[in-house]
C-alpha cells in the first residue's frame, strides 16, 4: 500500500476513534459501549499497517479530542491511544533472522506494567493529600453522593454507600477492566483482520499463554503489602494485587482453552466461562487461582502428555 493510502486509512482510524469516544456525552448504556470500542480503529490501523500509521491515527485522535476538550484529550491519549502504541510495536516486532512473533503473554504483561506505573505515579501524585490517594477516592465518591441524593435521596445513598464501601479496591478494579477492555479490542481487531486476509501477523492462541515465572515475585509483594502493611501501603499492595493478578487470568483462560480444545463442545463451554466471567465475576478469582496453579503444576502440559499418552496406546 502506498504511503499516501495508509496515511489516509490512518487518519481515518483516528476520525473513527475520536467518533467512538466522544459517544460517551450520550450518558446512556449505547453510548458507554461505543467509548469502549475507541481503540478497536486505533488497533484495526497498527494491526494492518504497522506501527507509524498506527502513530499518526493515535495523533490524529487525540489532536480532535484536545482540541475540543484538554481533559477529555488527556484521558483519550492515557487510556487509549498510549496503550496502542505500547501493544501494537510489541505484537509487530521480531528479529529479522526469526520467524517467531511475540507471545500473547508479552502483550498482556505490558499492559499490566503500564498499568501499574500509572497506579503507582498517581498514588504518590496524592500522597501529601489527606489520606493519601484512598482518602481523595473517599472525598470524590462523598460529592459525587451529594449530588445524586439531590436528584434521588434513595438511589444517593445507596451508590455512595456502595462505592464508599469498595474505595479501596477502585483503582486496581478499574485498571483491570481497562486491560481487559484494551485486551479485548486488540483480539477483535486482530480477528477481523484475519478475516479479510489484513494482519500482518497470526493470532496469538490464548490457549498458549504463558506467564513467565518471575511474574509472582511482585504479586506475592503486593499480596504482603495488602495483608501485613497499613494506611497507604496496604491501600496501594491491594490495588496492585488485583492489577498483577491479569496476566495469571489470562493464563488461566489459557489453560481453560487448553483443557476445552479436544471436547466436542469446546464452544459451549468457553461460551458458558466467559458468559459467567462477564455476568457474575466470581468465577474471576478462581481462575486467576488456576493460573498460578498452572505457574507451579503445569496442567497444560500434563494434559497434554496424557492425550499423546492415549493417542499411542
Amino acid at each position: 500500500m502506498s504511503i499516501v493510502r495508509s496515511t489516509a486509512f490512518a487518519v481515518a482510524g483516528g476520525l473513527a476513534a475520536a467518533l467512538l469516544f466522544v459517544s460517551l456525552a450520550k450518558g446512556n448504556l449505547g453510548g458507554i459501549i461505543l467509548m469502549g470500542m475507541t481503540p478497536l480503529p486505533l488497533f484495526l490501523v497498527g494491526l494492518s499497517l504497522g506501527v507509524m500509521p498506527a502513530a499518526i491515527a493515535s495523533m490524529v485522535g487525540a489532536a480532535v479530542i484536545l482540541a475540543v476538550d484538554m481533559l477529555y484529550g488527556t484521558v483519550f491519549l492515557a487510556d487509549f491511544a498510549l496503550p496502542v502504541m505500547i501493544v501494537v510495536p510489541l505484537a509487530l516486532w521480531r528479529r529479522r533472522d526469526e520467524t517467531k512473533w511475540r507471545p500473547a503473554s508479552q502483550l498482556v504483561i505490558g499492559l499490566t506494567v503500564l498499568a501499574a506505573v500509572v497506579f503507582l505515579v498517581s498514588e504518590l501524585s496524592l500522597i501529601g493529600q489527606p489520606g493519601g490517594m484512598e482518602g481523595s477516592l473517599r472525598t470524590v465518591i462523598g460529592t459525587l453522593g451529594k449530588e445524586l441524593r439531590n436528584q434521588d435521596p434513595q438511589i444517593g445513598d445507596q451508590a455512595e454507600h456502595m462505592l464508599q464501601s469498595a474505595a479501596r479496591w477502585l483503582p486496581g478494579v478499574g485498571a483491570a477492566a481497562w486491560i481487559g477492555l484494551i485486551a479485548a479490542n486488540g483480539v477483535l481487531a486482530q480477528g477481523a483482520l484475519a478475516g479479510f486476509g489484513w494482519a500482518r501477523r497470526p493470532a496469538p492462541k490464548v490457549a498458549a499463554i504463558a506467564v513467565p515465572w518471575f511474574a509472582l515475585v511482585p504479586l506475592a509483594a503486593a499480596i504482603a503489602a495488602a495483608v501485613l502493611g497499613r494506611g497507604e501501603i496496604a491501600f496501594a499492595g491491594s490495588n496492585l494485587t488485583v492489577i498483577l493478578a491479569m496476566p495469571f487470568l489470562f493464563q488461566g483462560l489459557g489453560v481453560i482453552h487448553a483443557l476445552a480444545a479436544r471436547s466436542s463442545k469446546r464452544a459451549w463451554l468457553l461460551a458458558g466461562v466467559y458468559v459467567a466471567v462477564l455476568i457474575f465475576g466470581w468465577p474471576i478469582p478462581l481462575i486467576v487461582a488456576l493460573g498460578v496453579i498452572e505457574q507451579w503444576v503445569g496442567l497444560r502440559r500434563r494434559y497434554a502428555a496424557t492425550g499423546r499418552e492415549k493417542s499411542d496406546g
